[in-house]
């Protein structure tokens, strides 16, 4: 690498040898509970094996008129059941007109994730011990290049989230939370040398909105968010 990347390589270690950042321990401790008090409602309304089996938890949507959705397992090739937290058909239920529909899959997300209660405890944990480690590790991905996370990936806190408010400046610092708007896009159409859409961009136009446009042959805006979603993905996957 370049010698002008050691600086951020300097600064990775840094951020996790000399750490400077503060976890808000009690509103974690508070979280952990929280989460503990949320899984036990869920217990409390349904019938646990019923609720984490894939195949008895179709029978439940059935039983309400609803047919599980499915997707081909990227392991065995074969049709499997659409039940997992990234599988949008399923997501969609959680609009679906019927109360009882969206309890029962919100109830299945809620107990099917430990992944959030085991990083708000480890974060609660790593709160009793002083400043925050930031584990970043340059040129993490081997591909990319890009930054990896260990240790409760710092990179992706949900917006919004208990663990990022528990992040907190020390005493006379504070913390400033930017965004670079569309750079993916942005830097893909400058390599590509795709000025024309660039000046779209200036004026304001949602390229993500115009290509879904034409993907579903209707105006689609940012309220269309399920739509506009798709041609995102699909713009930046074509870059």
């Amino acid at each position: 690498f370049p010698k002008a990347e050691y600086r951020i390589v300097d600064w990775c270690m840094k951020a996790y040898t000399q750490p400077k950042l503060l976890l808000d321990g009690p509103l974690l401790e508070q979280a952990v509970v929280d989460i503990d008090i949320d899984r036990a409602m869920v217990t409390a309304m349904f019938d646990e094996k019923r609720l984490v089996s894939n195949i008895q938890f179709a029978e439940m949507l059935r039983e309400y008129g609803v047919e599980p959705p499915v997707k081909i397992s990227k392991t065995t090739g074969n049709p499997t059941y659409a039940f997992a937290k990234g599988d949008n058909e399923f997501l969609e239920l959680l609009q679906h007109p019927n109360q009882a529909v969206r309890t029962l899959v919100a109830a299945r997300l809620k107990l099917k994730s430990n992944i959030e209660k085991t990083r708000t405890a480890e974060y609660a944990d790593r709160a009793t011990r002083g400043p925050w480690p930031v584990s970043l590790e340059y040129s993490g991905a081997q591909t990319t290049h890009r930054f990896s996370g260990s240790e409760g990936n710092p990179q992706n806190l949900g917006r919004g989230g208990v663990l990022r408010e528990s992040i907190c400046a020390p005493e006379g610092y504070s913390i400033i939370t930017a965004d670079f708007a569309q750079i993916e896009l942005r830097i893909t159409l400058c390599l590509a040398g795709e000025y024309l859409a660039l000046a779209d961009l200036e004026e304001g136009i949602d390229l993500y909105c115009t290509l879904a446009s034409a993907i579903f042959g209707r105006r689609i805006t940012k309220a269309d968010k399920r739509e506009r979603h798709i041609g995102k993905s699909a713009i930046l996957g074509c870059g």
